[in-house]
């Protein structure tokens, strides 16, 4: 089997979290309404995760190093020509809570057709400064619905390629707090 996703360890201290989940809530730049969320193929809303945009230029330097070695190992691993992440790129900070049974239904993160570009990857990193149960991240390959538990933990961080269907759990208890960064590269061919 090859690759679908690649983790990263040890990414993020706890007091880190702390701060950037501070930060994000203080300065977020809109909310995306969970009614603008992925749909299943019958037009049925499967996204409930209320979700901050905030854009990268306020965020990064919290960021920037993980990032780096994330790119790094893509471009070293993947060979993919990723366009950089600009200042103005929104990036979504989703806040699962079990109070209102957050989930998050499989989907893929992907370009519009008509754009001219293709999505070359999710970058997903657990901001969870709290406790939590449920939530877990999953992804669907060759009939089998596969667990990535190294996504559970606070401070980690996967990459996942493109073209992949991932959903979230829905959160048992507590709250999940999650940054997603979508990538994306010239047109695959």
């Amino acid at each position: 089997m090859s690759v679908k996703f690649y983790e990263f360890h040890n990414m993020l201290s706890l007091d880190q979290l702390k701060e950037i989940n501070n930060y994000i809530y203080n300065n977020f730049d809109r909310v995306t309404p969970t009614e603008n969320g992925a749909t299943s193929a019958h037009g049925e809303p499967i996204k409930f995760v209320d979700t901050k945009q905030i854009q990268w230029r306020k965020i990064k330097q919290y960021f920037e190093q993980p990032y780096n070695y994330i790119i790094k190992t893509i471009n070293d691993k993947l060979g993919y020509l990723l366009h950089p992440y600009n200042d103005f790129n929104y990036v979504n900070y989703n806040v699962y809570s079990s109070e209102k049974n957050h989930s998050y239904g499989y989907h893929l993160d992907e370009c519009d057709d008509h754009e001219p570009k293709s999505t070359k990857g999710t970058i997903l990193i657990n901001l969870s400064d709290e406790e939590y149960k449920g939530g877990q991240f999953h992804y669907w390959h060759n009939g089998e619905d596969i667990h990535i538990s190294h996504l559970d933990k606070p401070g980690s961080i996967i990459y996942l390629k493109p073209n992949i269907y991932h959903k979230v759990d829905p959160v048992v208890f507590g709250t999940r707090k999650t940054i997603s960064m979508f990538l994306t590269g010239p047109k695959f061919v």
